[in-house]
């Protein structure tokens, strides 16, 4: 559960709203039994529930925590695999498992592609006012297994964006019209 810190300032004193700020923070912790002997207290794991005003709270949170680490730790990685051709080996090979590593989740692969980014300035072969995350990741992915076939040729390289690709691949939603090109060129 996701616990929220103090009230803000501009709540403070006013004792109902901050009382319900309070109770938000609060959870009912319940032991369920699993397996085994009920009298032995390993044999439960706690179950918490909370607050419908809480759970709204904590999804809201989370989606504006979510797109920040996406949009602002993502990008990096995938400037990084965007020139690859000016980068060394190591920096190649720590961003694509940086990559593989958050393709794994599936919920990072449903929310990427609800990021929507804009004037991606670094990306040269084609003008992108407007684009999701999600398909600017499969047209830098795309890129680098190009360039690895006609340049360096490392298979551990290739296997990697090819993983990375097919774990997105049951979430693609709403392609960028040139990422759907790319897919199937």
């Amino acid at each position: 559960m996701l616990l929220l810190g103090r009230s803000p300032s501009s709540l403070k004193g006013h004792g109902e709203q901050e009382r319900c700020l309070k109770d938000w923070r609060k959870a009912n912790v319940t032991p369920v039994f699993k397996k085994g002997k009920k009298e032995d207290p390993g044999n439960y794991r706690p179950v918490s529930l909370t607050s419908i005003p809480g759970k709204v709270m904590e999804q809201l949170i989370l989606g504006v925590t979510n797109k920040h680490v996406e949009e602002k730790k993502v990008l990096p990685i995938l400037e990084i695999l965007y020139h690859v051709e000016e980068r060394n080996s190591y920096h190649v090979y720590m961003a694509l498992i940086i990559l593989l590593i958050l393709t794994e989740d599936d919920g990072f692969n449903r929310s990427i592609h609800e990021v929507i980014l804009k004037n991606i300035t670094w990306y040269a072969e084609r003008v992108l006012t407007e684009i999701s995350l999600g398909s600017l990741l499969i047209l830098v992915v795309i890129r680098t297994i190009q360039y690895n076939m006609t340049r360096t040729r490392d298979k551990y390289l290739h296997m990697n964006c090819l993983a990375a690709l097919a774990n997105m691949s049951a979430q693609f939603r709403s392609l960028h019209q040139y990422a759907a090109q790319r897919i199937i060129r």
